[in-house]
């Protein structure tokens, strides 16, 4: 219909200029030809230009709008992203643990080589019994140990709400788990240096190690460290003295 309409007769094109209404003339990149065959006027469309002046500042309403959903769900991540920290995890049933066999753990949701076991380890069912990390990593959530007492078969499985019982700063710090019989024990270890050194003898220290009493086990390790058992109970610094 537009071709044999401009066959027919003549066709006008008009600009839309920003701010300015409508006017022949060069414009930017919107154009209307209005056209005027033998039997008809020229197609002045008041109602066309009327909608597409209002055209405009809804469209540039609506982008403000989805800019600034953007940028709130963009905050909204990053609040949420788990900071990255150098600290320390953990553990040695060889040493810490009589009687019991690490199953499973996990701490957080790192994937630091030694936050967790390999999956191959997981499908044998022989998980390390030992495993030390250090450096930046993912501060973690929480803890998840899973342990078999040996003589009696008994399988256990506890998992720790860490974002209580952690301090907002753990750079330095080093987290230490011990499994006795049917209760898990975590440590958080200061980088801070007790003064004066409050270590026992080494005669103590070599008692205190053999015992399988968490507690002393613990502080048989980092006496001069300040030291904290954050599970079981609520965060409690431990005075061996």
């Amino acid at each position: 219909m537009l071709a044999e309409a401009v066959f027919q007769g003549e066709c006008r094109c008009f600009s839309l200029i920003a701010g300015s209404g409508w006017g022949s003339g060069t414009g930017r990149n919107y154009a209307v030809c209005l056209v005027r065959d033998d039997q008809s006027r020229w197609a002045n469309s008041q109602r066309a230009r009327e909608g597409s002046s209002d055209f405009f500042p809804a469209l540039r309403k609506r982008f403000r709008i989805l800019l600034a959903l953007v940028l709130l769900v963009s905050l909204a991540a990053c609040a949420s992203v788990t900071p990255v920290e150098d600290h320390s995890f953990e553990f040695d049933a060889r040493l810490d643990s009589q009687d019991v066999e690490i199953l499973d753990y996990r701490y957080g949701s790192s994937k630091h080589p030694g936050a967790s076991p390999p999956e191959y380890m997981l499908k044998s069912g022989k998980v390390a019994q030992q495993a030390s990390i250090s450096g930046k990593m993912l501060r973690g959530g929480d803890l998840y140990v899973k342990w078999r007492i040996r003589s009696t078969n008994e399988i256990f499985e506890d998992t720790v709400n860490l974002k209580d019982r952690l301090p907002s700063d753990i750079n330095g710090h080093r987290i230490r788990f011990i499994v006795q019989g049917p209760q898990l024990y975590v440590y958080l270890i200061s980088p801070e240096k007790q003064l004066p050194n409050p270590c026992p003898s080494r005669d103590e220290l070599r008692r205190m190690g053999s015992s399988y009493v968490p507690d002393k086990k613990i502080h048989s390790m980092y006496c001069y460290r300040k030291l904290t058992r954050i599970y079981p109970s609520q965060p409690k610094s431990l005075d061996l003295k």
